[in-house]
């Protein structure tokens, strides 16, 4: 059995598809205690923001998803 069959689900999270940032140019990076935003030279603005919820950490990304599509 693999760790990830033996982890709980509620601590697994979720699957991305994270393909979309390939190859893209970052253009500047910023970050506070909460959260990293980077901007691409396309102008694309990546932020990943951590949080908790319930207790539990977790990040929230948004992007999280190609916003050509």
């Amino acid at each position: 059995m693999s760790d990830s069959q033996n982890t709980n689900p509620a601590q697994q999270g979720c699957s991305v598809d994270w393909s979309w940032l390939e190859g893209r140019k970052i253009a500047g990076v910023w970050n506070d205690l909460n959260s990293l935003v980077i901007t691409f030279e396309d102008g694309l603005v990546f932020k990943i923001q951590a949080a908790n919820y319930k207790g539990d950490a977790f990040l929230m990304f948004n992007p999280y998803k190609d916003p050509a599509k």
